[in-house]
């Protein structure tokens, strides 16, 4: 007995110690990350991007990420150590974004920024997956990498606002995200190598696995709608804009933090949602707030303290609208990936889901530069209220 809990006391400092460094390798990560992102469409716009060419690199982004979600246990399982797979994630996501800084033109920040947000998501799959492997199942309840995730995001959009309030230019910004990435790539190199490559074993039960093909369809549809209703983060800064004047451009990333601050204050509540019907009706709820942001961007607006304060406030509901909808999208997600029905099929639906993305962005993007800001927004609201009306009346 005595042996038994010397050897429970081991593997519970050898859990500590990996959810330690797996939280601290996605801090400096996350928080490179949300400093590139927050001023990435000034930066594009500034070398000549247009509108389209945003909605071209959001809806890349996403394509990306779905893409990655069809084929990851496939991907996973050519790789015989799991840390190979986290050093690529993490060399490929730290390495393309300060390179992002010399891009001359939009066509190098959309292949840095797609090699970023590639190596990112293998990142952090990697990250879960060595993790759930390695951790014993208590530990995977409370996970304080999660905590340090957070506080990367917020730091992040921080530092982009302090960089810009002392007038650092949008490159030297992004370039500064080299020192967090290296920091973040030496402590994978350095994490302990012999870590088990095997998955964690199915909890599924029967019953489970019967719940899951009643529902199946159900969690793809809203994972979808989320997914296509979702405002591109790249278009509200750039319709940020117009509501600061160019001496208080700094207020952008700031208003960020203001949502990042408002999606973790409340994400955590959301997350614990577990039952279908609740989860409907969050993500019902998220989508309503959505439509009040984007009409409140459809009408034109002089520069103020009101303007300032209005945007404030849609970059609130942009807060919400995400604690209310990403934990559950990613909460389905999770369900899809790990259970054993219908594998087949959540690869095909996945990367729909992600060709969908990308052509709604694009098209969103090709709105406002042929049209007007308003024309986009009053677009975006009315597709918002399809995709609302398509979740309220789907069959239970």
């Amino acid at each position: 007995m005595k042996k038994k809990d010397n050897n429970s006391i081991i593997e519970d400092l050898k859990s500590t110690r990996l959810l330690i460094m797996s939280g601290v390798i996605s801090f400096f990560t996350i928080l490179s990350t949300e400093m590139v992102l927050n001023i990435l469409p000034l930066f594009t716009v500034a070398i000549g991007g247009t509108p389209f060419i945003l909605g071209i690199i959001a809806g890349t982004s996403s394509l990306v990420l779905y893409i990655l979600y069809g084929i990851w246990n496939w991907l996973n399982s050519q790789f015989s150590r799991k840390k190979t797979v986290l050093l690529l994630g993490g060399i490929l996501s730290n390495a393309s974004k300060p390179l992002i800084s010399f891009s001359p033109s939009w066509q190098f920040v959309l292949g840095l920024k797609t090699t970023e947000c590639l190596g990112n998501n293998i990142r952090a799959s990697s990250c879960d997956d060595i993790f759930e492997c390695n951790c014993q199942p208590e530990f995977v309840k409370f996970r304080i990498d999660k905590i340090l995730e957070s506080l990367g995001i917020v730091i992040g959009s921080f530092l982009a606002f302090f960089f810009l309030l002392i007038k650092w230019s949008f490159s030297q910004i992004i370039f500064f995200s080299i020192i967090p990435g290296i920091v973040a790539i030496i402590l994978i190199i350095i994490m302990r190598s012999n870590l088990e490559h095997s998955h964690p074993p199915k909890k599924n039960t029967d019953v489970e696995q019967t719940d899951s093909k009643h529902n199946f369809k159900r969690k793809v549809i809203m994972v979808g709608l989320v997914e296509l209703a979702s405002l591109d983060a790249l278009f509200l800064v750039l319709r940020s804009i117009d509501f600061v004047s160019n001496e208080m451009i700094f207020f952008i990333p700031l208003f960020f933090l203001i949502s990042n601050v408002i999606y973790l204050a409340f994400s955590e509540n959301t997350r614990k949602v577990s039952n279908l019907k609740k989860q409907k009706t969050y993500l019902s709820i998220g989508l309503i707030l959505l439509i009040f942001l984007s009409i409140s961007l459809v009408f034109p607006i002089k520069i103020s303290v009101y303007s300032t304060i209005l945007i404030s406030f849609v970059f609130l509901l942009y807060g919400s609208f995400k604690a209310l909808t990403i934990p559950i999208s990613n909460s389905l997600k999770n369900q899809l990936l790990s259970g054993v029905v219908n594998k087949k099929s959540w690869n095909k639906n996945f990367i729909i889901i992600g060709i969908l993305a990308f052509v709604k962005s694009m098209v969103f993007g090709l709105i406002y530069m042929i049209f007007s800001f308003t024309i986009l927004f009053i677009t975006i609201s009315i597709f918002i209220a399809f995709c609302l009306l398509t979740l309220v009346f789907m069959s239970d």
